[in-house]
């Protein structure tokens, strides 16, 4: 079933919008490769339906990373790959992966 629609009104503006790009860089200094301090499990998590991803009293949502370590997640996308369906999560901080000499350089927008 098709409902057919009538052109009632056009508007046309012309919009300026200031966008702003911060360059942000890690280098690894040997201060990495010490024990990291582990973010503990936040108090009153409770699990949503997307996959491994947990809502706190405080409403902030958060995923484990492993050995006890978390991570507070922004916001969630889902993808095909060739691995198939996946779900890709926005960390709130920036990643590194540490490696003697390495960098890492991110941007926000």
């Amino acid at each position: 079933m098709r409902t057919n629609f009538q052109n009632v009104s056009t508007k046309s503006r012309i919009k300026t919008v200031r966008e702003t790009t911060e360059t942000i860089e890690h280098k690894c200094t040997p201060a990495c490769f010490r024990q990291e301090r582990r973010r503990p499990k936040p108090k009153g998590l409770r699990r949503v339906n997307l996959g491994y991803v947990y809502v706190a009293a405080d409403g902030k949502c958060y995923s484990s990373r492993g050995f006890g370590d978390w991570m507070e997640v922004l916001g969630l996308s889902f993808t095909w790959s060739v691995y198939g369906f996946t779900l890709m999560w926005e960390p709130a901080e920036q990643l590194y992966i540490h490696s003697p000499g390495g960098r890492t350089i991110g941007k926000h927008v």
